[in-house]
């Protein structure tokens, strides 16, 4: 699971232009916030539990969040996924998961 967080923390830091302590600073920017919610998301698509994004994202990178915020991070990316105006949004979160999931030969849902 370590590989797939890793993995998707570099595909955000890289389509975002986010360094990975500025991703996981405290800092409540709604750039930054978004950024860290399509961590949550896309770990959450490549199957890992909310409770291993929690307990690696702290390991890894001593970030600590309440597993409500990780279920909120989500909830809001699916629904910005479902407003029409944020299709951009859309396909490059595909776009990243899709290639986090061949680079780890994931299964990709």
């Amino acid at each position: 699971m370590k590989a797939i967080y890793d993995e998707v923390v570099e595909s955000v830091c890289n389509q975002t232009g986010l360094t990975r302590e500025a991703l996981f600073s405290p800092v409540k920017k709604k750039d930054i916030v978004r950024s860290r919610q399509a961590v949550y998301y896309l770990c959450w698509k490549l199957g890992m539990k909310k409770v291993e994004i929690q307990r690696i994202m702290l390991m890894l990178d001593g970030f600590s969040t309440p597993h409500t915020s990780i279920t909120y991070g989500i909830e809001k990316i699916e629904e910005y996924s479902t407003d029409e105006s944020n299709q951009a949004l859309v396909s490059l979160l595909n776009f990243m998961r899709s290639e986090v999931a061949k680079k780890l030969k994931v299964e990709n849902p």
